[in-house]
Order: C-alpha cells, then structure tokens, then sequence
C-alpha cells in the first residue's frame, strides 16, 4: 500500500499495489488512478485457479477484478453503489464497529472455490450524529470530529 492516510485506530486509506515477481511490474489494483482504496481482499483458497479474484472498497463501495496467470488484470466490476462517507458502509465498518465489535475494517470473506463474495452493509441512516474534539498528537490544537455512534434507548 502507497500513499497511506490514517482514518481511525485500525483504518487507513491508500493506494493498493500489485506487484508480479517475475516481472518485477506493479500495477494499481484499482482503475482510478484519483481514488484511496480503505481495505483490499485477495482469495487465494483456490490453489487450481487460472484467475485470482480479489476485491476492494472505494469510497464505501465494492469493485471486484481478478489477475490471471500471466499477471493481466482483468476488468473491474462494481459491486456496490450506494456507499458514501456517512450512511451507508459496504464491505467496511464504521467507527463503532471498528473499535469495539470487529477490532478491525474489512468485513468482506471469499467462499471457498473463491466464486462468491460475502459482505456487511451497514447503514446507519438512523443512528444519530456526535460530535467530539480528537486530541491528537498531529496537531496542538483539537480537531472537531463528527461521529455516528448507536446508542441503547428504551422505546
């Protein structure tokens, strides 16, 4: 990964690499050339395969490629198109997530034969907004932060 912006504790958005051995090439994972990828899933289960799927989020959206055997990238496909930065998460978590359920960001796994492609959606169009001051040791100031976090209510 080239280009890493830290998001959250575990998040970091970047440009995915892929790099070929035998030439000594890399190439993006992704098309656009513009756009940080925030996670990247390789299936690698399937050991007799001429294509090797692999998957990876953009702006809270999922596009599928593949690499073949002579290490030619084959089209990306866009799975997803609802995501967006504050709602709507696929194949992602959000913060809360992040932090206290999954101590991590992807939330995409490859079926066995590497055919199908399993995800989470979170949308969190209901889940109120917070706003709190970060504290970080980037800045000596706080920065104001904007934050969806899911609360326990009684109705």
């Amino acid at each position: 990964m080239i280009n890493r912006e830290k998001v959250f504790r575990h998040s970091i958005l970047g440009k995915y690499v892929i790099y070929d051995t035998v030439s000594h090439t890399a190439q993006n994972a992704s098309p656009h050339q513009d756009k940080l990828q925030k996670t990247f899933s390789w299936c690698t289960t399937n050991k007799a395969a001429t294509n090797y799927p692999f998957a990876f989020v953009e702006q809270n959206n999922i596009f599928v490629s593949a690499l073949t055997n002579s290490a030619v990238m084959a089209a990306t496909s866009q799975v997803t198109t609802d995501g967006d930065d504050e709602v709507i998460f696929n194949g992602v978590t959000d913060w809360l997530y992040e932090e206290e359920v999954y101590g991590g960001v992807s939330t995409m796994k490859w079926s066995t034969d590497c055919s199908r492609l399993a995800f989470l959606k979170l949308n969190e169009s209901l889940v109120p907004t917070y706003e709190w001051d970060d504290y970080s040791p980037e800045s000596p100031y706080p920065i104001s932060k904007k934050v969806r976090i899911t609360t326990v209510s009684i109705c």
